[in-house]
């Protein structure tokens, strides 16, 4: 994955939604 260092936020943000946002 070429984006970890570029947008770690957005690897985070696809981890909480593909494990279960607190909504």
């Amino acid at each position: 994955m070429v984006g970890t260092s570029r947008a770690p936020e957005l690897t985070i943000k696809s981890v909480l939604v593909t494990r279960g946002p607190p909504a």
